[in-house]
């Protein structure tokens, strides 16, 4: 989890393919993407918004499930976004649920708004 965040928050896609597996059935409101179109996707999303804060929420992890394929983990998250360095943050208090592949690359990522 931690790898991701820092990851998204320094804009190394490169390390996208360490994290993602190669088909990445749910990112968001995507379905069925390709590492490639992530990374297209968090370009795009980083032109408009320039300056980006996660705070992960480490004792609001819970494991859901697991078994020899797949583990589900759900976790809360601060996040912060603002298009020009002297704007106002705006601020989410999100749920994730992360599903990880039996090689502990993410498949699936959702959120909800708390």
């Amino acid at each position: 989890i931690h790898d991701y965040y820092k990851t998204v928050v320094n804009y190394d896609y490169q390390n996208y393919y360490n994290i993602f597996a190669p088909m990445v059935y749910s990112f968001y409101n995507y379905k069925n993407v390709s590492v490639d179109e992530i990374i297209s996707d968090n370009i795009n999303y980083s032109k408009k918004w320039k300056y980006v804060s996660i705070e992960y929420l480490p004792n609001t992890l819970d494991i859901i499930y697991q078994n020899d394929n797949v583990t589900e983990l759900n976790y809360q998250i601060i996040y912060k976004a603002k298009q020009q360095e002297f704007d106002s943050w705006k601020v989410y208090n999100l749920k994730l649920k992360l599903i990880l592949d039996d090689n502990n690359k993410i498949i699936s990522i959702e959120e909800i708004k708390l």
